[in-house]
């Protein structure tokens, strides 16, 4: 029997994933290319996703995907390597891609306001692309035209 002839309960099906842990981070993100599922992805800084290859850097890869992209512009759902979503605020202008932590403030905004959000609120760590080096612990998922600008942020494994 082939790999690609399963029977599972009398029909006949293709399996693409054996196991799937049910506590995994999946997002969904629009695809710049084909992906197939299975395939490796990283983030661009546009906050789409491009095949990942074995060339590029390892902290690049953010998953796998689920789903099929036949064209770019599609929607695809991605297994993340990360394993938890929280909102952060912007350090400064920054692209989509690896990041890290640069400030927290849960009490008064002494960095000049940069863990309040437009609204006063308090509590937010601040990121930034990490400008090289070794110290990425994030994916940033959203640009951010400036400080202060509420992302989306995924820690790494």
């Amino acid at each position: 029997m082939s790999s690609d002839t399963l029977f599972s309960l009398g029909n006949k099906s293709k399996t693409v994933y054996l196991v799937i842990e049910d506590g995994k981070l999946s997002l969904e993100f629009e695809a710049t290319e084909a992906i197939k599922p299975g395939q490796p992805v990283k983030l661009n800084a546009a906050g789409t996703i491009a095949k990942w290859v074995k060339t590029d850097a390892l902290n690049l890869l953010i998953g796998y995907a689920y789903n099929e992209a036949t064209t770019s512009g599609d929607l695809i759902t991605v297994f993340m390597r990360g394993y938890a979503m929280i909102y952060g605020m912007s350090q400064a202008a920054c692209d989509a891609g690896v990041g890290c932590e640069f400030a927290y403030n849960t009490a008064n905004a002494i960095d000049g306001g940069i863990n309040e959000d437009q609204d006063g609120l308090k509590g937010y760590s601040a990121f930034d692309n990490p400008g090289g080096g070794d110290i990425a612990h994030a994916w940033i998922l959203d640009q951010a035209a400036g400080a202060q600008e509420l992302i989306r942020v995924v820690y790494m494994h």
